[in-house]
């Protein structure tokens, strides 16, 4: 963007002095010539009605584009000082210069992409999106469109929006079909939203297969109870037969072990002594 400062006004002004002024003689000569006695004729009436009305009409355009040319050099150095603040990172300050610049004139192309990335730089990417949309979608040259929509697809990544970014993407290529970093950009998108798609496709596969196993669990309520309630195992029974006989075998053993014990104690016995 070339700034600069201009002086033309002086000028402007000073011819619409002159030309008031030249309006102003001009009545007096006319009234002059009817003092005189020499009433003007219609036709010559006319004629000078004719060229008054001709010369307002043009200060009255040399006013209006001295009037739009100071509009368009304010607005103007609201962009430069926008600039100059972005380039700071003062991005907050940046944005209310382009903000006050699109006041001016909404249609100002630099005012609008520059305001979309302060938004961008900020954190706001809906934001930001809106604003390169908007100018995508204006009568701009090729090359800003391209870059509009690409920075558009940057902040609809930045949002988790594959689908949108990978359009405007493609929008952007078919502005500026040679950016190789357009195309880098959109393939690792369309990598991305496919891997989300088959991990959306996993996690529906399992969902499904949960359903189906509540359904059959449904169909089946004992299997169901035993699956929620899973009760301990039971300890093997035995039966009345087992039992008495080895109630038996232990009284035969103890009866065996009995014995054994008391022919020991037998043997282990002796005679007391004669108590003298």
């Amino acid at each position: 963007l070339t700034n600069y400062t201009s002086f033309f006004w002086v000028f402007v002004l000073a011819a619409m002095a002159l030309l008031v002024i030249e309006l102003l003689i001009g009545e007096k000569k006319k009234m002059a010539a009817t003092t005189n006695g020499g009433a003007q004729k219609p036709r010559a009436v006319k004629n000078r009605v004719n060229e008054t009305l001709s010369k307002m009409a043009t200060v009255l355009m040399l006013s209006l584009c001295s009037i739009s040319h100071a509009v368009a050099q304010k607005e103007n150095e609201m962009v430069r000082k926008g600039n100059d603040a972005y380039k700071q990172q003062k991005f907050e300050e940046a944005g209310k210069q382009y903000e006050t610049a699109l006041k001016q004139n909404s249609t100002n192309s630099t005012a609008t992409f520059n305001l979309g990335n302060t938004r961008f730089k900020t954190g706001n990417y809906e934001e930001a999106a809106k604003q390169y949309d908007a100018l995508a979608g204006s009568k701009t040259n090729k090359q800003l469109q391209a870059k509009s929509l690409y920075n558009k697809g940057v902040s609809m990544v930045k949002q988790q929006k594959l689908t949108e970014a990978i359009d405007a993407f493609k929008q952007s290529l078919k502005a500026g079909p040679n950016d190789a970093q357009t195309r880098e950009n959109l393939q690792k998108a369309l990598n991305e939203q496919q891997q989300q798609q088959q991990q959306k496709d996993k996690e529906d596969d399992k969902k499904e297969d949960k359903k189906k196993d509540e359904k059959k669990d449904k169909k089946d309520p004992e299997k169901q109870d035993k699956k929620d309630k899973q009760p301990p195992q039971p300890k093997p029974k035995i039966s009345k037969e087992n039992a008495e006989q080895k109630l038996q075998a232990l009284r035969q053993e103890e009866k065996k072990l009995q014995e054994r014990l008391n022919q020991k104690h037998k043997s282990n016995t002796r005679q007391p002594e004669k108590d003298w």
